[in-house]
């Protein structure tokens, strides 16, 4: 059994809207204008079950979704409860901590994959995972919220879900060399752009309005593409893409339609900090024609919109070095450089700067047997 607590503060940049790839990934969303984010609240509460499909053991590095320093190489894995589906879904060594790596929510995240959440990121399901040494298979069946950007969870699985599957491949374990593919399929009560530009076209809204035209039984899928390839001397490259069908609005995450990233993980040790890092990462974002044509129409999503748009790809740079100190100190400063923020040409460019401190408590200290 896993409980976990999250106590959050403060609002992000510009109040976390202004660009699809936000720059800070602990910031969150208020639910509404004028509804105030939640500050303390269950971030997870899980049940696990591990299903021994086999007598070889594999070493495992502990963590806070399984504590065990060992596991069969065979098995299947059971969790049920409240958790967030990145926890399980498009991991990468390189790219997914923002704690340690980078900061910017599309690049430890696939910024197409509208993975169901509420605005803190969490969801209630169930996941099951069965590995095959080199293998994996990962599917989750979870609730979406009530509105976009919601914070409460519709119960009406009906009509209101989400379905994820994952294959991975580590196809050079020796080098950390892993693929995995994910797919998902998002259903909820979501407005079309094509609906709110037609709605708009015939006067029956001032601008095109998505929340005038939502629709029971909307569909969202899409496509993900992460791949990691350490190098000798401890280098590490990364890539991944995304894609989404881009039809109706952005429900839980960012308004992405199709993304890209490349980038690499330094090692300290060429400088003699063997524990330090730098990461160098590029992304870039795009929306499909029917979201720009209603952004440009005067549009508003929960991120985007500002009356008009001059469309280009959101191109953003970003680099950390992340210093290790004693006692599990760490600081990590950061800088990002943004090229056509929120998709405007008329935009930008901004550089970002950030600095981040954390306290990390490793699971390598706990006596577990």
């Amino acid at each position: 059994m896993l409980f976990d607590a999250e106590d959050v503060r403060g609002n992000g940049l510009s109040s976390a809207v202004g660009m699809a790839g936000f720059p800070d990934l602990d910031a969150q969303r208020a639910p509404a204008p004028g509804v105030a984010a939640v500050h303390t609240y269950m971030s997870r509460f899980l049940l696990h079950y591990v299903v021994p499909l086999g007598e070889h053991m594999v070493q495992n590095t502990p963590s806070y979704l399984e504590l065990a320093r060992s596991l069969p190489s065979r098995r299947l894995e059971i969790y049920f409860g409240k958790f967030s589906l990145a926890d399980f879904f498009d991991q990468n060594a390189y790219a997914n901590d923002d704690h340690s790596q980078f900061l910017n929510w599309t690049a430890d995240e696939d910024g197409a994959w509208d993975y169901a959440a509420n605005t803190p990121g969490y969801t209630y399901g169930a996941y099951l995972e069965f590995d095959d040494n080199a293998w994996s298979f990962r599917f989750a069946e979870a609730l979406m919220t009530r509105n976009p950007n919601g914070r409460y969870l519709s119960l009406k699985i009906g009509t209101s879900r989400a379905e994820n599957a994952q294959v991975g491949w580590a196809y050079s374990p020796s080098t950390n060399g892993k693929v995995r593919v994910l797919g998902f399929v998002d259903e909820a009560p979501m407005g079309s752009f094509a609906n709110a530009l037609a709605a708009w076209h015939k006067g029956l809204t001032p601008v095109p309005d998505v929340n005038a035209v939502r629709q029971v039984g909307a569909h969202e899928y899409g496509f993900g593409f992460n791949w990691q390839q350490g190098l000798p001397h401890g280098f590490g490259l990364f890539a991944r893409a995304g894609w989404n069908n881009g039809k109706f609005e952005s429900y839980s995450f960012t308004e992405v339609n199709n993304t890209f990233e490349g980038g690499i993980q330094i090692p300290g040790a060429l400088w003699h900090r063997p524990k330090d890092h730098v990461g160098t990462v590029f992304i870039s974002n795009g929306i499909s024609r029917l979201h720009q044509e209603y952004l440009a129409a005067g549009g508003l999503g929960f991120m985007l919109g500002d009356g008009g748009l001059t469309y280009g790809r959101e191109q953003i740079f970003e680099t950390y070095y992340n210093l290790h100190l004693p006692l599990g100190f760490s600081f990590g400063p950061d800088i990002q450089y943004v090229t056509n923020p929120g998709y405007n040409q008329a935009r930008g460019p901004v550089t970002i700067f950030g600095m981040r401190m954390h306290i990390h408590f490793g699971f390598h200290h706990l006596p577990i047997h």
